[in-house]
C-alpha cells in the first residue's frame, strides 16, 4: 500500500461571522489546511487555519520590496479576516523546487513592513 493520494481539487472552506463597528459581516474563504486541538476545560475544539503559499526566492533588494509591498498585503487581506493564524511559505528556485520554508504569523505581517517606504 503506497502513500495517500493528494487531491488538489478538494477544498476546505470556513465561514466567519464578525462585526466592523455597527455592521455585521459574514465572510467566507477557502483555506488550505486546518488542524484541530483541544482547548478549554470543556474540551471544546478550535481550528487553527493554515494557508500555504509559494514565492520565488529573492536575490535583490527590489525583489524583497515588491514581495513585502505586493504579496504580503494580499496574503494578510486573504488570511486575517477569517482567522488564518499562520502562513507557510515555500520559497522556490527558477525550476520550481522549494529551497526554503518559512512560517509567518499573519498577525505580524503589518509589523514586518511598518516604517518602510513601501509600508501598507
Amino acid at each position: 500500500r503506497g502513500p495517500p493520494v493528494i487531491d488538489s481539487t478538494e477544498g476546505f472552506y470556513v465561514v466567519v461571522r464578525t462585526r466592523v463597528g455597527s455592521h455585521r459581516l459574514v465572510l467566507g474563504a477557502e483555506v488550505d489546511s486546518a488542524k484541530k486541538h483541544k482547548e478549554g476545560q470543556g474540551g471544546s475544539m478550535r481550528a487553527d487555519y493554515v494557508e500555504l503559499k509559494t514565492s520565488r526566492l529573492m536575490d535583490t533588494a527590489m525583489q524583497v520590496e515588491r514581495f513585502e509591498r505586493d504579496k504580503l498585503v494580499k496574503w494578510w487581506a486573504q488570511s486575517y479576516p477569517v482567522g488564518v493564524q499562520n502562513i507557510i511559505v515555500g520559497f522556490r528556485d527558477d525550476e520550481g523546487r522549494v529551497q526554503k520554508v518559512q512560517e509567518m504569523k499573519t498577525q505580524s505581517l503589518p509589523k514586518h513592513v511598518a516604517g518602510k517606504s513601501h509600508a501598507w
